[in-house]
C-alpha cells in the first residue's frame, strides 16, 4: 500500500468520525464534563450521609446486654442511648436500633455485634461499638502486661509510617 492510500482513508474515517454526533459526545462530553460532575457529587454526597448517620444514631440508639462492667462503661462512653431489646437481630433489622451488641459467656467471653449493613446508620453504629470494644479489649491486655511486669510495648513493636510522596 502506498503512503497516499493510507492517508486518505485516515482522513476519509476522521471526517466521519466529527459528522458523527454520539461519538464526539462519547469521546468528549462524557469525559469531560459527565465524569467530573459525577465525582464532584459524590465527594459533596459521601460527608453529608455520614453526618446523616451520626445524627440518626444518636436518635435511633443502640441495643446492648453486657454483664462485664468495665465493657458496658465503655460501650455507654460512647454517648448513644441504650435501648433494651429482647431479639437484637430482629430489633436491628426492624431498624428499631442502630445496631446491638451482646455478650456471649464463655472463656474467653465473645461479643457478638448485630449490623445491618444496607443501612449506613447501622454500619457507622457496629463500626463505633467496634472501636470501643477494641479499645477496651487493648486496655485490659496492657494493664495484664503492666501486672505481670512486662512493658506494654511489646504490643507494638515497630511503627509502619506511610509517606505520600505525590506531587
Amino acid at each position: 500500500m502506498r503512503v497516499s492510500m493510507i492517508a486518505a482513508i485516515m482522513r476519509k474515517e476522521l471526517l466521519d468520525l466529527l459528522r458523527d454526533r454520539r461519538s464526539l459526545i462519547s469521546m468528549l462530553v462524557v469525559p469531560l464534563l459527565v465524569f467530573p460532575l459525577l465525582i464532584s457529587g459524590m465527594t459533596r454526597l459521601m460527608p453529608r450521609l455520614q453526618q446523616r448517620a451520626e445524627e440518626d444514631l444518636q436518635s435511633m440508639g443502640i441495643a446492648a446486654r453486657v454483664s462485664n462492667p468495665a465493657a458496658r462503661d465503655a460501650i455507654e462512653k460512647l454517648g448513644l442511648k441504650i435501648v433494651e431489646a429482647d431479639d437484637f437481630k430482629a430489633a436491628v433489622q426492624k431498624k428499631t436500633v442502630a445496631a446491638a451488641v451482646e455478650e456471649v459467656e464463655g472463656t474467653p467471653p465473645r461479643f457478638l455485634i448485630y449490623v445491618d449493613e444496607s443501612a449506613p446508620v447501622s454500619g457507622t453504629g457496629g463500626e463505633r461499638i467496634r472501636e470501643a470494644l477494641t479499645a477496651f479489649r487493648d486496655a485490659k491486655v496492657r494493664e495484664s502486661l503492666r501486672r505481670s511486669g512486662i512493658d506494654g510495648g511489646v504490643l507494638t513493636p515497630f511503627a509502619i509510617t506511610r509517606t505520600n510522596v505525590a506531587g
